[in-house]
């Protein structure tokens, strides 16, 4: 029997999906103005803006839109999980 949930992500059935804000990665020269933090844990967002690659600073944008991810995609994919209120 196939799942009724579809990964937001890859549209794969799955039972078990993972609630994330997707984060896109973007490269940026060495000069540009810095953004950590902008919605993202502190330490997400320094490992992300201490990365290096070919001489650009990495920077990042977590979208506000709320999806529903497969653990497969949540492993190969930069995202910020959702975190429900008590």
């Amino acid at each position: 029997m196939l799942s009724s949930f579809v990964c937001d992500n890859c549209a794969r059935p799955d039972d078990v999906l993972v609630t994330v804000q997707r984060v896109y990665v973007l490269s940026r020269p060495h000069d540009s103005e810095t953004t950590a933090g902008s919605g993202v844990s502190e330490s997400f967002a320094e490992t992300l803006n201490a990365s290096n690659f070919l001489g650009a600073t990495v920077a990042h944008e977590v979208l506000d839109d709320i999806e529903r991810w497969c653990p497969s995609c949540t492993t190969q994919y930069p995202h910020v999980p959702v975190v429900a209120s008590p």
